[in-house]
């Protein structure tokens, strides 16, 4: 009897881990399938983005082969996902374009900077105002570029667009895990580094 109870407490942990977990209250896949990509993505890690002590969306990075080197998952040419679900009751589109431009800027030489500028501009233009428990996911597929899918009102997903050139999502993505990161909790929370 107290051997099947153990069984079953084991079992229950093992499915947790293996499914998800959460954060937040938010639930966070440990793998995703991405429309368009042959492979299955694995959680890399995840993490809050807090400003001024507001939890402002959680924030989960899947990729092809997990690591906690941050060059690693930027050179790569393979398929990437980050997901952001929001927190906070509503962060206005400008407010969006102006923390993703921010960060990017932060992340890239002014050259490499004013080459993916018009991208940039394409970029915000698929976003709005986002609101609580509001989902993006911003995927790189292999061969087409960043694809933008929204959740919105509804609870359903809707492709927004894709900007070209893995360039681009490296440097969206810098804005989490590049050498100045919106913050450094977040980016070893991203990594999967405990601190």
């Amino acid at each position: 009897m107290h051997k099947q109870i153990l069984l079953l407490v084991l079992a229950v942990a093992f499915a947790g881990s293996v499914h998800g977990r959460e954060i937040a209250g938010v639930h966070v896949d440990e793998t995703v399938v991405v429309p368009g990509v042959a492979e299955t993505l694995k959680l890399n890690g995840a993490a809050i983005r807090s400003k001024f002590l507001v939890k402002v969306y959680v924030a989960a990075l899947y990729v092809t082969e997990t690591t906690d080197d941050a060059s690693v998952i930027l050179a790569s040419t393979s398929a990437r996902r980050m997901m952001l679900h929001m927190l906070y009751n509503e962060v206005e589109k400008e407010k969006l374009a102006k923390s993703w431009q921010e960060g990017v800027e932060k992340n890239l030489g002014a050259a490499d900077y004013l080459a993916i500028k018009s991208r940039l501009d394409r970029f915000n233009s698929l976003f709005s105002t986002m609101r609580r428990n509001d989902v993006a996911w911003i995927d790189y597929v292999p061969g087409a570029g960043t694809r933008v899918t929204l959740r919105g009102k509804g609870g359903l997903y809707e492709e927004k667009g894709v900007i070209e050139g893995a360039d681009f999502y490296r440097a969206i993505l810098s804005v989490w895990i590049g050498d100045e990161p919106a913050t450094e909790e977040m980016k070893a929370g991203l990594l999967g580094i405990d601190k």
